[in-house]
């Protein structure tokens, strides 16, 4: 199950990441006469070399599943990046504190402890209140990353600093430093090894919870700019009951939302 699962999820993300070249429009390309139109594989106002909107059209004629596309790029890409930063620091602390123990520890470990009592959702709401109401693509990209990684390092990080801890004190580990072996040698050729398969379980968990922080603040509408796509502004327009009831490319395209959720979710 798990490897079918894990191939689903590899095909899923490769899809997303090639959005330009599987899309079959881009994203700001209008067809203003076939605008609103259901899920079908020709209509008769799109253009004659490609007659085909999968998901429909929203009010502005562009193509949904080219958007879903996109947007999904963009979600992956930054959940990704955050969990990548917030693994990558949870690693250094966790194994910074765990390997050196005494006040490095109990200083890491309080740090951690505080990050982990803050509702980071809340934080990332105050930080983009801050700010300009249009940041541009890589300034969103920059907030999310930032803040989810300082919100998601103290996890990964006590997880490796329990396995420092056990690790330092094994014999093996005490006849390499009395041969001369340095701390980083010991690290990268004994320890490491031990953790490279939790820091991939961490980061697979963390990536779902991440993409989630860049789609709910394009659906609160503090993300990017409307005319670029993003799943949290096309789930942001189901909040009209007359969108909700007249056009199901829209409800197409939540539940194709939803089901990429919810693979990395269960497969994380």
């Amino acid at each position: 199950m798990n490897k079918y699962c894990s191939r689903m999820i590899v095909a899923l993300c490769a899809a997303l990441l090639l959005a330009p070249f599987l899309a079959p429009y881009d994203e700001r390309q209008q067809h203003r006469s076939a605008a609103m139109q259901p899920p079908s594989l020709a209509h008769s106002g799109a253009t004659a070399d490609k007659p085909i909107f999968l998901f429909g059209t929203d009010e502005y004629g562009r193509d949904l599943f080219s958007r879903f596309l996109y947007g999904g790029r963009r979600a992956l890409l930054a959940g990704l990046l955050a969990a990548a930063a917030a693994v990558l620091i949870g690693f250094v602390a966790g194994a910074f504190s765990g390997f050196h123990g005494g006040w490095p520890d109990a200083v890491l470990m309080r740090c951690s402890e505080l990050f982990l009592s803050l509702p980071w959702m809340y934080l990332l709401l105050a930080i983009r209140a801050l700010l300009p109401l249009r940041i541009g693509q890589s300034g969103s990209l920059l907030m999310v990353v930032s803040v989810a990684a300082l919100a998601g390092w103290p996890r990964p990080s006590r997880i490796i600093r329990g396995i420092f801890l056990s690790a330092r004190d094994r014999p093996y580990i005490s006849v390499a430093r009395s041969l001369g072996a340095k701390n980083l040698y010991i690290i990268g050729r004994h320890i490491f090894p031990e953790v490279r398969d939790i820091l991939w379980t961490q980061m697979a968990t963390l990536l779902p919870q991440f993409m989630l922080v860049g789609v709910t603040l394009s659906f609160l509408g503090l993300g990017e700019d409307e005319q670029h796509a993003s799943w949290g502004g096309m789930l942001g327009a189901l909040r009209h009951f007359s969108v909700m009831e007249s056009h199901s490319g829209y409800l197409l395209t939540a539940a194709a939302i939803t089901l990429v959720l919810f693979l990395l979710t269960i497969c994380g």
